[in-house]
């Protein structure tokens, strides 16, 4: 089996290759919904979908910020892309209007043109589908331009590596990620052994890692076999119990509940709104 991967484009090619081969898979960050609507009997993820998560967003944005006026930015990439469409979409829906809608290599790290092209479009925001090493220099470099607006983003800029680069009083930085799991009596032993081993804080997704890998060797020793159909059966058939909550799987592979909030930086950290 496989606890893997942590970006949608690696693993959806590699989910055809297990697919294959007869190969569990269960990752713990991939958002893209196609992980999960190709009939792959094998594939689970422990996370939710950009067609979520791009929808919080994009409520948030028009009901809660009350912006009429969004410029779309991604990196090209099966997440970015996928999430900054559902994004436009349901904006859109909901009577606001996306000024521009731009890709940029995932490795581009001069903005200069795409910031002259959301400052003429009249965006009062930006939402941005990419990564957490691209998003802090693109915030920068906003800012820089003296663009005031909103930054919105998917979990994919959701660490702490988007503070060291933004700041710790960057403001009105807006993130859908799941709940503060990290905050909970349960998960303080995790933390502990987390640090102590790698020497650094727990990223936010290496708690879904964590639940990932226990969920599996459950479900293994359920099954009684490491037959692949054998514990996909045994992991569609029941709740798991882990750091980030109770976890039940539907027929595709994905999350019966996923619930994404809003999360913003608050006094250097990452804190719920």
């Amino acid at each position: 089996a496989v606890i893997g991967h942590f970006n949608s484009g690696c693993s959806l090619p590699a989910s055809e290759v297990y697919h294959q081969a007869g190969i569990v898979q269960i990752t713990p960050a991939s958002t893209n919904p196609q992980v999960t609507e190709r009939g792959f009997n094998q594939t689970f993820r422990l996370c939710g979908r950009d067609d979520q998560q791009g929808d919080v967003s994009a409520k948030f944005a028009f009901d809660s910020l009350e912006l009429s006026k969004v410029a779309v930015i991604h990196n090209k990439t099966a997440y970015g892309q996928g999430i900054a469409e559902v994004f436009r979409k349901t904006f859109e829906a909901k009577g606001g209007n996306v000024s521009l809608f731009d890709g940029l290599a995932s490795e581009e790290m001069d903005f200069r043109a795409t910031i002259s092209a959301i400052q003429k479009s009249g965006a009062q925001a930006v939402f941005f589908g990419g990564m957490y090493n691209q998003g802090g220099p693109f915030y920068n470099q906003l800012r820089q331009a003296g663009f005031k607006g909103a930054f919105l983003g998917g979990d994919g800029i959701y660490d702490g590596e988007l503070i060291k680069t933004v700041g710790a009083k960057a403001d009105s930085v807006f993130i859908t990620f799941g709940p503060d799991f990290m905050a909970t009596e349960s998960a303080k032993p995790f933390l502990a052994a987390y640090k102590a081993k790698f020497g650094q804080d727990a990223g936010g997704y290496a708690i879904y890692g964590y639940d990932a890998a226990n969920i599996l060797l459950e479900a293994i020793q359920k099954a009684g076999t490491t037959d692949a159909d054998k514990v996909s059966q045994t992991l569609r058939s029941q709740s798991w119990k882990g750091l980030t909550g109770d976890a039940e799987f539907d027929a595709k592979g994905d999350l019966k509940k996923a619930n994404y909030v809003i999360w913003t930086i608050r006094e250097g950290a990452f804190a719920v709104r």
